[in-house]
């Protein structure tokens, strides 16, 4: 998997959407920054620094950062080239890509809606964070029906979805 990637990474988190919108968004990085940052791509990686005042002067390296799809989410890796650019990654290019998240998320809700699949997971990690949302109250949300979503969640389970019991690893001696 990659968890060799998060042991070398300075910094990983998960943001929903495709890795190439976030690839496209990185190359975007330049325009939105004032044409002082730049993202250099390499395949799934991205060599991101940062221009100097000197037209003639090498940019100033700030780290790598890598980016790996799974399932509609995307792992965000980031090295540091050094501990001084941490401030330049906190302050303006993981919001700039968080952003970019919140716009993807919001642009599809606007577009498709969410889907079934996706109200039902969101169920099942509701509820397994304590919460106490209902079928019944997601499918009115979403401007769905109730017996349609109801129906979907035991489709969802037949498959073995996120949270369903299907996909709950059994252990022991069994």
């Amino acid at each position: 998997m990659t968890d060799w990637r998060k042991a070398q990474a300075d910094v990983h988190f998960t943001i929903w959407g495709d890795r190439w919108w976030y690839a496209g968004a990185l190359v975007g990085l330049y325009h939105a920054s004032g044409k002082r940052l730049m993202a250099i791509p390499a395949g799934e990686n991205f060599s991101i620094s940062k221009r100097t005042d000197q037209p003639y002067e090498p940019s100033q390296p700030l780290g790598d950062i890598t980016l790996v799809g799974s399932e509609g989410y995307t792992d965000v890796y980031i090295t540091l080239a050094a501990p001084e650019a941490e401030h330049i990654w906190r302050e303006e290019i993981i919001p700039f890509l968080r952003n970019m998240a919140a716009i993807a998320r919001q642009g599809r809700r606007e577009t498709i809606g969410t889907t079934p699949d996706e109200l039902i997971e969101y169920y099942y990690r509701s509820r397994a964070a304590g919460g106490k949302v209902t079928l019944k109250q997601l499918a009115e949300d979403a401007g769905m029906g109730y017996g349609v979503l109801r129906k979907r969640k035991m489709e969802y389970d037949a498959r073995g979805g996120w949270g369903s019991k299907r996909n709950k690893t059994v252990t022991g001696d069994g």
